[in-house]
């Protein structure tokens, strides 16, 4: 794609990259701190998409993190075109769920994700299959409890009235104090915080300059400057990076009420730490590339900078030895 041609491009085509960037590389604590994980002091430790042993997202992952040393499991939901919530975190099936070849979620019905499988963690066929949100509340209602809960991310295409179905599904399933919903889209976190005003809402923010490293993978790589810039704007409003300041925890807090920013651990920095203890919004960090030795030594830098941890972090892999790293020497 020449310069010139780059003029003609359209707000649509903006918000299709923008939106691609989104779904692909965005990954996600009540404003009360409860008991953390064994071992690590003030900090919770959540589950990415369930324990390692068994398939991301399956109901065998996310069960076995209530029953370990995390604090909660982390998880993810699409809707389905035929209405229903599943448990999923990629925006199209194929890198976990086979038998749909490469289908986008949006237009996978309910049938056809009842005959799907699940691939292991090496990309192995796996015994297990996707399951639907009703499977996951249904089986999880008596493990969850105020210190070991469910953290539920929105993600995928959705209308207010699916996360009206979704949401009345959840509180109408799990005890109270024992779940709560993130989501990187502030429309999503709007139609919630519409259905409760004070239910904790985690407001994800993406990693920097996500779009100028997928774009530089793409055929878009070709796009000049000043197109990069627009679009590099709207990437950094729409997927939350203007909360990562002083004065951003304080929209944060000022927009959403009871509501906590889950960063990215690179993006954290003393001035967000210090801010947002000083206004009681709860930090929780992640790391894009699930190096748990680097987010913990991020954390514990942090702490050595501020005096505060985040209040919880989400890994990968065994939360004694990501907390043995964060807390020692400190």
């Amino acid at each position: 794609m020449s310069l010139a041609s780059t003029q003609t491009l359209s707000s649509a085509k903006i918000m299709q990259l923008l939106l691609l960037v989104c779904v692909v590389i965005c990954a996600g604590v009540t404003s009360t701190i409860v008991t953390a994980a064994p071992g690590c002091g003030a900090l919770q430790v959540h589950a990415h998409r369930g324990v390692a042993e068994f398939p991301e997202n399956s109901l065998r992952s996310l069960k076995g993190s209530l029953t370990g040393t995390y604090d909660a499991f982390e998880t993810d939901i699409q809707v389905l075109k035929t209405g229903e919530w599943v448990v999923h975190h990629d925006p199209w099936t194929g890198r976990v769920v086979s038998g749909l070849g490469i289908t986008p979620i949006a237009n996978v019905n309910g049938q056809q994700w009842t005959s799907a499988a699940l691939k292991e963690r090496n990309g192995t066929q796996s015994v297990d299959h996707p399951i639907f949100l009703t499977t996951l509340l249904n089986e999880v209602k008596n493990l969850v409890t105020e210190n070991r809960r469910a953290n539920i991310e929105i993600k995928g295409s959705f209308s207010c009235a699916s996360i009206r179905n979704a949401w009345y599904e959840i509180q109408s399933t799990l005890p109270a104090n024992t779940w709560f919903i993130t989501s990187v889209d502030q429309n999503a976190l709007t139609c919630l915080r519409e259905l409760d005003a004070n239910q904790y809402l985690g407001v994800i923010v993406a990693p920097d300059l996500t779009i100028r490293k997928f774009i530089a993978k793409t055929q878009w790589s070709t796009i000049g400057e000043k197109f990069l810039k627009k679009a590099e704007e709207k990437y950094n409003q729409m997927l939350n990076r203007e909360f990562l300041s002083t004065e951003g925890v304080g929209k944060l807090k000022s927009k959403f009420g009871n509501a906590g920013l889950h960063a990215e651990v690179t993006s954290l920095n003393p001035q967000v730490m210090v801010a947002a203890q000083a206004l009681s919004v709860p930090v929780f960090s992640y790391l894009t590339d699930g190096n748990d030795t680097t987010h913990a030594l991020h954390i514990r830098a942090l702490k050595k900078q501020t005096s505060y941890l985040p209040t919880g972090a989400i890994i990968d892999g065994d939360p004694a030895t990501f907390c043995g790293t964060v807390l020692k020497g400190l």
